[in-house]
């Protein structure tokens, strides 16, 4: 599957693996049409879950950046700015 938008280059290792292994698993999907209803059910859940974790990691982040009085960065920054 061709990955929905682009990510921004990331200066950071942490916050570049972490977008690239997305990618990776991204790219793992096979086409939809090509997946029974069982491995399609399967794959919802198991996004559910990855989404799930990446909302608790996302908190756990926040709260950091909040206790250490960093300004919140914009995740997308805009390229025309």
């Amino acid at each position: 599957m061709e990955a929905p938008h682009e990510f921004p280059h990331r200066k950071d290792q942490s916050a570049e693996k972490l977008q690239q292994s997305f990618l990776e698993a991204w790219e793992a999907v096979p086409p939809m049409d090509q997946m029974s209803d069982e491995a399609l059910a399967e794959l919802s859940e198991t996004v559910v879950c990855l989404h799930m974790m990446l909302d608790e990691i996302n908190i756990t982040l926040t709260d950091e950046l909040i206790f250490r009085g960093v300004e919140m960065p914009d995740p997308m920054p805009d390229e025309e700015e």
